[in-house]
């Protein structure tokens, strides 16, 4: 037994030592190795530069062949010219830690999956403009979004948060944000610090909100699906 899980060890640290050595299309091989999906060709799922190196990667389902993506591998980590990433539509209850070293990604797109955390390296990535996190099983606002500078578009329809950290209204970028479909059931006063052009709440249980917060949700220039009161 400990001879069978020496040996696995040694060749899991060899494919890690490995893929330093692939090229891109190699890496994103890897990935579609590690999930046992062969109904589809690396060259099928991404785009390049003029330089060969991947600036998009499409593994959402079902550009897989409705094979469910279950893990997304560190190896994910060696697309540094990535700018465009979707993992939607899969089985994924976790992301790398290695994601935040994509540090060119300007869209990232995890939607309909069954994570209930994002890793904080996602405050790595100050390029990111677009994040897609609909139709997950979120309790808590990942924090670690506040550090996305760039982001201008946060969608978290579907999921099940209760609160919004006060701290929102320093994402000075955002244009649009979806929280159609959770548990809130007050909004903090700092959303009105955003220049939102569109904001999404329907849905939820907002009974209750400040007089101010509620006359800025009404406001002409802000474009938005009406809220419940109350259920």
């Amino acid at each position: 037994m400990r001879k069978t899980t020496i040996l696995l060890l040694g060749f899991f640290w060899a494919v890690l030592a490995g893929a330093e050595e692939l090229d891109d299309l190699g890496v994103v091989k890897a990935i579609l190795d590690a999930n046992g999906i062969t109904g589809v060709s690396a060259e099928e799922i991404v785009k390049t530069d003029s330089t060969g190196r991947v600036v998009h990667l499409d593994l959402s389902n079902p550009e897989v062949a409705k094979d469910y993506l279950r893990e997304v591998p560190p190896v994910i980590q060696h697309l540094a010219s990535l700018r465009s990433l979707s993992l939607r539509g899969n089985w994924l209850k976790s992301v790398p830690d290695e994601i935040g070293n994509l540090t060119e990604l300007r869209e990232l797109d995890l939607g309909d999956n069954e994570l209930s955390s994002i890793p904080s390296s996602i405050s790595n990535l100050s390029a990111l403009e677009r994040l897609d996190l609909r139709d997950n099983q979120l309790d808590e606002f990942p924090v670690s979004i506040l550090d996305c500078t760039s982001l201008h578009y946060l969608h978290l329809r579907g999921n099940n948060l209760t609160a919004l950290p006060e701290e929102i209204g320093n994402l000075k970028t955002l244009k649009e944000l979806y929280l159609k479909g959770n548990r809130l059931e007050t909004l903090p006063i700092s959303i009105m610090e955003l220049e939102l052009s569109y904001l999404e709440l329907l849905e939820n249980n907002l009974c209750d909100l400040p007089a101010e917060l509620d006359a800025y949700l009404k406001e002409d220039n802000l474009r938005y699906r009406d809220y419940q009161k109350c259920w």
